[in-house]
């Protein structure tokens, strides 16, 4: 069975597309942690027969809450593994945000060989209009020819997909849930701290919503603002937060802040996407097509995996991030 484990603050219209568009492209079941107070999308959730939804409130967390959202997320994606290893149907495992789309071929994935413990999803973006009239229409990882063609025509400042991008290029993974690995933001780390070599593919892919519209752009970096010290992001990234915090710091008037945040969309985000067309870069994919029916692990497997996570409110969370494999094990025992 493959499920994917994410840590969430959005809203409940955009949590159904995202569980929609997961379960009919290859995930079964989703656990989802919450990472704000937000009882309708709590109750949404935990109302889905194939998601385990987790408060972490001041209960989860024992009053040490992190403060970066990337510790956050890896803490609660290694909960989650650990408490997997405990049931065999678990065999596969992503990490993957709410802005994303697992895109997997579930029959060639079971036909992967036992010794293969990673498979890394290679990204696809959505572009970004100020007002998208569709959400089919994404950039794949350019050669290094198409990114000089589009660095010359100014459409991008450098040849990079760093820069064509707008979210992330290394894409993300899946991998068999195992005490000996470390769930990370892209791909999971040996005991060691090594990097684990992965099974890539074209069948192997993510869809990722960096920044759809306007609207987006404004609610995910507001969002990221507000969820603690500045995240871990790209240098460029980087840049358009420090220019966040200047904006905000100026305490302007609704209309003159909406201006700017308008300016800065455009100058860091928004796609030329009639270019992009004309020029045969885009891929179209349409993420609401039901390509696989999700196996749901049964009432009582759900019920004893939200009952183990549940048990191990009471304890530190860090032992899951950073402790041995025998201390981990140590831990689930006792909450067996």
């Amino acid at each position: 069975m493959i499920l994917s484990v994410s840590t969430v603050k959005d809203t409940v219209p955009n949590l159904r597309r995202f569980v929609r568009r997961n379960l009919g492209n290859g995930i079964d079941h989703m656990v989802v942690f919450v990472d704000s107070d937000d009882p309708v999308a709590e109750s949404f959730l935990s109302a889905h027969p194939n998601v385990t939804c987790i408060r972490t409130g001041d209960d989860w967390w024992r009053g040490k809450r992190p403060a970066h959202l990337n510790v956050r997320q890896n803490t609660n994606a290694n909960v989650a593994k650990a408490a997997l290893t405990r049931f065999a149907w678990a065999e596969w495992l992503f990490h993957v945000d709410s802005d994303e789309v697992v895109l997997v071929d579930k029959d060639r994935l079971a036909e992967v060989d036992d010794d293969v413990r990673v498979v890394r999803l290679r990204p696809h973006e959505a572009v970004s209009h100020r007002k998208p009239r569709r959400d089919n229409l994404f950039k794949r990882p350019l050669t290094a020819e198409e990114l000089h063609l589009l660095a010359l025509l100014d459409v991008i400042r450098v040849p990079d997909n760093k820069a064509y991008f707008h979210g992330h290029v290394a894409g993300k993974s899946g991998f068999r849930p195992s005490l000996d690995l470390t769930a990370g933001i892209h791909r999971p780390i040996g005991p060691a701290g090594e990097r684990q070599t992965a099974l890539e593919g074209e069948w192997l892919r993510l869809l990722h919503f960096d920044s759809l519209s306007s609207e987006e752009f404004v609610r995910k970096w507001r969002n990221l603002r507000s969820s603690g010290p500045r995240p871990k992001v790209r240098k460029s990234r980087a840049h358009l937060m420090m220019a966040l915090d200047a904006l905000s710091a100026a305490d302007l008037p609704p209309r003159a802040q909406s201006k700017y945040l308008m300016r800065l969309y455009e100058r860091t985000t928004e796609d030329d996407v009639g270019t992009l067309l004309e020029l045969g870069l885009l891929e179209e994919i349409d993420p609401d097509i039901h390509r696989f029916e999700p196996h749901s692990p049964g009432d009582a497997d759900k019920a004893a995996l939200e009952k183990l996570l549940g048990g191990l409110a009471a304890v530190d969370k860090e032992v899951f991030r950073k402790g041995a494999p025998a201390e981990v094990e140590a831990v689930l025992a006792r909450g067996d």
